[in-house]
């Protein structure tokens, strides 16, 4: 699309802005997360085993799911997969946050929570990358991959460093507590 030979922008799609903010809100939570968590389990008397057990179970089911998540983006509707899963993710998390700050959080809790949030983890991603292409005109597609790339860098990096100053400032249940929100405000956009 050009309109007076300038070129449009990715950005310039609100569709686009819309599924990066959401991708972006998700990652930055994801940053976020495994600094809580890890302070959580430690918090509640677990050991660096149970820690790596609790971790595991979210990145197991993150990968066992990406093919689950590649089927119903081809069957199903790619925003309704993205908002069905982000749903879920904020439930899970929340559920994660309420238990840490209510201290009746367990290793085992902890454990089978992680492994639904990484269900969920794995669901979105396949929906998500698959849904690019529909919100930018062709000539857009490889700017919009790379702001969809620099976001999933950016809160990456900036939410492991949230994710430590949240979990020294308020604590690890205050930091899953706000990776649960950016899940739940990912859902509508």
């Amino acid at each position: 699309m050009k309109t007076d030979n300038k070129r449009v922008r990715a950005y310039h799609f609100s569709p686009f802005r819309h599924l990066f903010a959401a991708r972006f809100l998700t990652v930055l939570g994801n940053g976020i997360a495994p600094i809580a968590l890890a302070f959580a389990v430690l918090d509640i008397g677990g050991s660096a085993s149970d820690l790596g057990i609790v971790v595991a179970s979210r990145s197991i089911f993150n990968v066992l799911f990406l093919l689950l998540g590649g089927v119903l983006a081809d069957r199903y509707s790619r925003s309704r997969v993205l908002v069905s899963s982000s749903v879920v993710a904020a439930i899970s998390q929340a559920v994660v946050a309420w238990s840490v700050l209510d201290g009746s959080a367990t290793v085992l809790s902890l454990t089978l929570l992680g492994a639904v949030n990484g269900a969920a983890a794995g669901i979105t991603l396949p929906a998500s990358s698959a849904l690019v292409p529909q919100t930018v005109p062709g000539k857009s597609l490889r700017e919009a991959n790379a702001f969809i790339q620099l976001g999933v860098y950016s809160g990456t990096v900036i939410g492991a460093s949230l994710g430590g100053v949240l979990t020294g400032a308020v604590g690890p249940g205050w930091g899953l507590a706000i990776d649960a929100l950016g899940f739940a405000a990912a859902a509508p956009l």
